[in-house]
Protein backbone atom coordinates (compact mmCIF):
# COMPACT_ATOMS: atom_id res chain seq x y z
CA UNK A 1 0.00 0.00 0.00
CA UNK A 2 0.95 3.58 -1.15
CA UNK A 3 2.57 5.47 1.89
CA UNK A 4 0.10 8.43 3.36
CA UNK A 5 -0.41 10.37 6.19
CA UNK A 6 -2.13 9.70 9.32
CA UNK A 7 -3.99 12.86 8.68
CA UNK A 8 -6.70 11.02 6.58
CA UNK A 9 -6.82 8.04 8.61
CA UNK A 10 -7.77 10.23 11.70
CA UNK A 11 -10.14 12.12 9.87
CA UNK A 12 -12.53 9.03 8.94
CA UNK A 13 -14.61 9.07 11.38
CA UNK A 14 -12.59 7.14 14.58
CA UNK A 15 -13.57 7.20 17.88
CA UNK A 16 -13.21 9.79 20.65
CA UNK A 17 -11.56 8.61 23.71
CA UNK A 18 -13.23 9.32 27.01
CA UNK A 19 -11.31 11.55 29.31
CA UNK A 20 -9.32 9.64 31.47
CA UNK A 21 -8.79 10.66 35.05
CA UNK A 22 -4.96 10.63 36.50
CA UNK A 23 -3.76 10.39 39.69
CA UNK A 24 -0.56 9.68 41.83
CA UNK A 25 -1.16 6.64 44.03
CA UNK A 26 0.67 5.71 46.97
CA UNK A 27 0.89 2.13 46.58
CA UNK A 28 1.83 -0.17 43.25
CA UNK A 29 -1.35 -3.09 43.68
CA UNK A 30 -1.74 -6.35 41.43
CA UNK A 31 -4.49 -9.13 42.56
CA UNK A 32 -3.04 -11.26 45.68
CA UNK A 33 0.34 -8.84 46.12
CA UNK A 34 1.28 -4.86 47.09
CA UNK A 35 4.20 -3.04 45.87
CA UNK A 36 5.61 0.35 46.85
CA UNK A 37 8.97 2.64 45.46
CA UNK A 38 11.66 0.62 46.46
CA UNK A 39 9.51 -2.90 46.99
CA UNK A 40 8.89 -5.81 44.56
CA UNK A 41 7.26 -5.89 41.02
CA UNK A 42 6.14 -9.19 40.29
CA UNK A 43 3.37 -12.07 40.88
CA UNK A 44 5.86 -15.19 40.14
CA UNK A 45 9.29 -16.69 40.99
CA UNK A 46 10.83 -13.77 38.96
CA UNK A 47 10.72 -10.36 41.19
CA UNK A 48 12.59 -7.09 40.58
CA UNK A 49 13.12 -3.75 42.96
CA UNK A 50 11.08 -1.06 41.81
CA UNK A 51 13.72 1.81 41.21
CA UNK A 52 16.03 3.38 38.40
CA UNK A 53 17.65 0.99 36.29
CA UNK A 54 16.14 -2.13 37.72
CA UNK A 55 15.94 -5.18 36.32
CA UNK A 56 12.42 -6.70 35.64
CA UNK A 57 13.30 -8.90 32.46
CA UNK A 58 10.91 -11.48 32.20
CA UNK A 59 8.66 -10.46 35.64
CA UNK A 60 5.09 -11.10 35.15
CA UNK A 61 2.33 -8.91 36.49
CA UNK A 62 -0.57 -8.19 35.39
CA UNK A 63 -3.02 -4.87 36.14
CA UNK A 64 0.19 -3.48 38.00
CA UNK A 65 -0.50 -0.15 39.38
CA UNK A 66 2.79 2.21 37.93
CA UNK A 67 0.86 5.45 37.43
CA UNK A 68 3.03 8.47 38.14
CA UNK A 69 6.67 6.57 38.77
CA UNK A 70 9.94 7.10 37.80
CA UNK A 71 10.72 4.22 35.84
CA UNK A 72 13.65 6.04 33.85
CA UNK A 73 16.44 3.29 32.33
CA UNK A 74 14.19 0.00 33.57
CA UNK A 75 14.68 -3.18 31.71
CA UNK A 76 11.01 -4.86 31.18
CA UNK A 77 12.17 -7.15 28.54
CA UNK A 78 10.10 -9.98 27.66
CA UNK A 79 8.15 -8.90 30.85
CA UNK A 80 4.00 -9.81 30.75
CA UNK A 81 2.41 -6.41 32.16
CA UNK A 82 -1.03 -6.88 30.45
CA UNK A 83 -3.33 -3.90 31.48
CA UNK A 84 -0.52 -2.17 33.11
CA UNK A 85 -1.28 1.65 34.44
CA UNK A 86 1.70 4.08 33.24
CA UNK A 87 0.27 6.43 33.31
CA UNK A 88 1.92 9.66 33.83
CA UNK A 89 5.31 7.27 34.46
CA UNK A 90 8.59 8.46 33.28
CA UNK A 91 10.39 5.75 30.96
CA UNK A 92 12.81 7.36 29.81
CA UNK A 93 15.18 5.18 28.50
CA UNK A 94 12.94 2.11 29.48
CA UNK A 95 13.54 -1.19 27.48
CA UNK A 96 10.14 -3.38 26.98
CA UNK A 97 12.10 -5.46 23.84
CA UNK A 98 9.85 -8.49 23.65
CA UNK A 99 7.40 -7.49 26.46
CA UNK A 100 3.64 -8.26 26.67
CA UNK A 101 1.54 -4.84 26.76
CA UNK A 102 -2.01 -6.10 26.24
CA UNK A 103 -4.41 -3.20 26.98
CA UNK A 104 -1.47 -1.28 29.21
CA UNK A 105 -2.13 2.22 29.33
CA UNK A 106 0.64 5.00 28.66
CA UNK A 107 -1.46 8.26 28.82
CA UNK A 108 0.76 11.07 29.53
CA UNK A 109 4.00 8.84 30.19
CA UNK A 110 7.26 9.95 29.58
CA UNK A 111 8.90 7.58 26.64
CA UNK A 112 12.04 9.29 25.37
CA UNK A 113 14.48 6.80 24.19
CA UNK A 114 12.09 3.99 25.43
CA UNK A 115 12.05 0.76 23.37
CA UNK A 116 9.42 -1.58 22.45
CA UNK A 117 10.95 -3.84 19.84
CA UNK A 118 10.38 -7.40 19.35
CA UNK A 119 12.77 -10.11 21.11
CA UNK A 120 16.66 -9.53 20.46
CA UNK A 121 17.73 -12.41 18.39
CA UNK A 122 21.50 -13.78 18.64
CA UNK A 123 23.85 -16.33 17.36
CA UNK A 124 25.11 -17.56 14.49
CA UNK A 125 22.56 -18.72 11.59
CA UNK A 126 20.02 -16.60 13.25
CA UNK A 127 17.85 -13.83 11.61
CA UNK A 128 18.73 -10.56 13.02
CA UNK A 129 16.59 -8.04 14.17
CA UNK A 130 17.57 -4.83 12.19
CA UNK A 131 17.67 -2.13 14.55
CA UNK A 132 15.51 1.01 13.22
CA UNK A 133 16.40 4.67 12.32
CA UNK A 134 16.80 6.92 15.34
CA UNK A 135 14.27 7.75 17.10
CA UNK A 136 12.17 8.23 20.58
CA UNK A 137 10.99 6.08 21.14
CA UNK A 138 12.13 2.68 19.25
CA UNK A 139 8.65 0.42 19.14
CA UNK A 140 9.72 -1.61 15.50
CA UNK A 141 7.86 -4.47 15.75
CA UNK A 142 6.16 -3.64 18.64
CA UNK A 143 2.50 -5.66 20.49
CA UNK A 144 0.81 -3.01 21.62
CA UNK A 145 -2.52 -4.19 21.18
CA UNK A 146 -5.38 -1.72 22.85
CA UNK A 147 -3.03 0.33 24.24
CA UNK A 148 -3.96 3.73 25.31
CA UNK A 149 -1.16 6.01 24.49
CA UNK A 150 -3.44 9.21 25.41
CA UNK A 151 -1.10 12.39 25.41
CA UNK A 152 1.72 10.44 24.32
CA UNK A 153 4.86 12.04 23.32
CA UNK A 154 5.82 9.83 20.09
CA UNK A 155 7.74 12.57 17.96
CA UNK A 156 9.40 10.21 14.90
CA UNK A 157 8.66 7.23 16.89
CA UNK A 158 9.49 4.31 14.62
CA UNK A 159 6.66 1.39 14.75
CA UNK A 160 7.78 0.14 11.38
CA UNK A 161 5.82 -3.80 11.81
CA UNK A 162 4.08 -2.95 14.94
CA UNK A 163 0.66 -4.29 15.82
CA UNK A 164 -1.33 -1.75 17.08
CA UNK A 165 -5.13 -2.88 16.80
CA UNK A 166 -7.51 -0.61 18.42
CA UNK A 167 -4.43 1.32 20.19
CA UNK A 168 -5.43 4.96 21.54
CA UNK A 169 -2.97 7.69 20.04
CA UNK A 170 -5.61 10.69 21.32
CA UNK A 171 -3.54 13.50 21.85
CA UNK A 172 -0.62 11.84 21.40
CA UNK A 173 2.26 13.74 19.85
CA UNK A 174 2.81 11.37 15.99
CA UNK A 175 4.71 14.17 14.33
CA UNK A 176 7.16 13.02 12.17
CA UNK A 177 6.55 8.95 13.50
CA UNK A 178 7.06 5.99 10.77
CA UNK A 179 4.18 3.32 10.94
CA UNK A 180 5.41 1.60 7.58
CA UNK A 181 3.95 -2.01 7.95
CA UNK A 182 2.44 -1.38 10.73
CA UNK A 183 -1.28 -2.96 12.11
CA UNK A 184 -3.89 -0.43 12.57
CA UNK A 185 -7.37 -2.29 12.88
CA UNK A 186 -9.03 0.26 14.88
CA UNK A 187 -6.16 2.52 15.66
CA UNK A 188 -7.63 5.59 17.76
CA UNK A 189 -5.82 9.14 16.10
CA UNK A 190 -8.28 11.20 16.95
CA UNK A 191 -6.81 14.77 18.23
CA UNK A 192 -3.40 13.43 17.65
CA UNK A 193 -0.66 15.26 15.86
CA UNK A 194 0.19 13.49 12.59
CA UNK A 195 2.61 16.13 11.50
CA UNK A 196 4.74 14.33 8.31
CA UNK A 197 3.85 11.10 9.96
CA UNK A 198 4.12 8.39 7.33
CA UNK A 199 2.17 4.70 6.92
CA UNK A 200 1.90 2.24 5.06
CA UNK A 201 -0.53 -0.27 6.98
CA UNK A 202 -1.23 -4.31 6.34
Amino acid sequence: MRPRTLTALAAAGLAVAAPVAVGIPNSVTSIGMVAVPGETLGTGSKTCTIKHHASCKGVTHHHADLRGRDLRGVHFEKAKMHHADFRQADLRGARFDGAKLRGADFSGARLKGAHFGPPKRAGKGTNQVQPGPSCYPNCQGADLRSANCTGAYLSSANFHGANLASTNFTYANLSGATLTLAYLGSANFTSANLTKAIVTSV
